[in-house]
């Protein structure tokens, strides 16, 4: 295991990140970044298709400031007067650009006191599952899992009429660094984000989208479509920003988090546009096409290497392996696709995916390559077909 430091990085959120569609303008991630030339489209049919199935999932600007006033509330009425030294964070798809309409709400309690009420781990993830019954949530508390996990469902109201999912974590600091690095590269370029909305759509409508089932969680997706844009679309969509030096003194919480290097560049002002002016339906024909050659059986994706790949001998994931989690539980990796966490590189992104998963989502790439080749709106549409 590579390790370069050991105190833990706290991320400052941006409150202002939330704005309320009355006080003029959309949330910041709504619209994404702007790209400075129109691209070339060869592909000028799949591109139209692609943006008619993500257009109705971009989330509201109003549905943005619900969740951050429902997060709020959390944060104030009911963390905070249990562990006052406590504090919600939101991080994922909410915070990275990559959110859908009516997406979970992913948040994660942070708590720097020495001496807390509640230990973070153990006994405040019980204490709160509790008060959330009281508030009328449906509440399971996960322990068992690599972080404890309260898991609260919402039902149907006026500010969300299909009801909300959310998922508390506590203490889970990489994944906000995280979170950090995706909203970055998705700041870069617009295509990502576009990229990312359909092939999250695509996986779920074919069913390759489930860590629970034996696939691949939609994190594990956005991965693959990083390290395509990085490493293979040529010339180069985004740079890698894992492996851009800092130009001033950071300080050290910008550097290493529970011994793990976090370190990427923030700067997008000294970030030049890419010169790969291809669209988004020629790059996601290339995306499908190049993972359905890819070598799964050997190859690790690993998006922050020079290159974007591993061998799965130089990880030592050539086989199933067993581990001991934090509340003794077995944790299984199986190593059939292997992606490696960008900061936390002993753990594999794709370790749920068992070796039918493998087969349905290499079956996936292949029939999606083939789709996309014929250049026929026709055929398009097959290519989100419910499976």
């Amino acid at each position: 295991m590579q390790t370069d430091h050991k105190d833990p990085a706290t991320i400052q959120t941006n409150r202002n990140m939330m704005a309320h569609p009355s006080q003029g303008g959309a949330h910041p991630l709504s619209a994404g970044p702007t790209n400075p030339q129109p691209y070339q489209d060869a592909y000028s049919g799949f591109t139209e298709y692609v943006l008619s199935i993500n257009r109705p999932q971009y989330p509201s600007a109003n549905e943005m400031y619900l969740k951050e006033q429902l997060r709020s509330l959390i944060d104030v009425e009911i963390v905070q007067r249990i562990q006052p030294s406590a504090r919600v964070i939101p991080f994922g798809s909410l915070v990275n650009g990559f959110a859908t309409a009516n997406s979970d709400l992913d948040l994660c309690i942070l708590d720097d006191s020495p001496n807390p009420r509640y230990k973070i781990k153990t006994e405040l993830p019980e204490v709160l599952a509790a008060e959330f019954e009281r508030y009328g949530f449906e509440v399971k508390l996960l322990t068992k899992t690599r972080i404890p996990i309260i898991k609260l469902v919402q039902g149907p109201t006026a500010q969300f009429p299909l009801g909300l999912a959310m998922d508390i974590g506590f203490e889970n600091r990489l994944a906000l660094h995280n979170t950090r690095l995706l909203a970055t590269y998705s700041r870069i370029d617009s295509r990502l984000r576009e990229m990312v909305l359909f092939v999250k759509h695509w996986a779920k409508v074919r069913g390759i989208n489930s860590s629970y089932h034996g696939t691949l969680s939609s994190y594990g997706y956005v991965l693959t479509i990083l390290h395509f844009l990085i490493n293979v679309a040529s010339p180069s969509c985004l740079p890698n920003l894992q492996h851009i030096g800092a130009q001033v003194p950071v300080p050290f919480e910008e550097l290493e988090c529970e011994g793990y290097n976090i370190w990427f560049f923030k700067d997008l002002t000294n970030i030049p546009p890419s010169l790969n002016r291809r669209s988004i339906g020629e790059l996601m024909a290339e995306y499908f096409s190049y993972y359905a050659q890819f070598d799964f059986r050997n190859m690790v994706i690993s998006i922050r290497t020079p290159g974007g790949l591993l061998t799965k001998t130089s990880k030592g994931w050539t086989q199933a392996l067993d581990r001991v989690g934090p509340e003794d539980q077995k944790v299984r990796s199986r190593n059939f696709l292997c992606i490696e966490d960008p900061f936390e590189i002993t753990h594999n992104v794709g370790r749920t995916v068992g070796k039918n998963g493998l087969y349905d989502i290499r079956g996936e790439y292949m029939r999606a390559s083939k789709l996309t080749r014929a250049r026929d709106p026709r055929v398009f549409r097959a290519l989100c077909e419910q499976r």
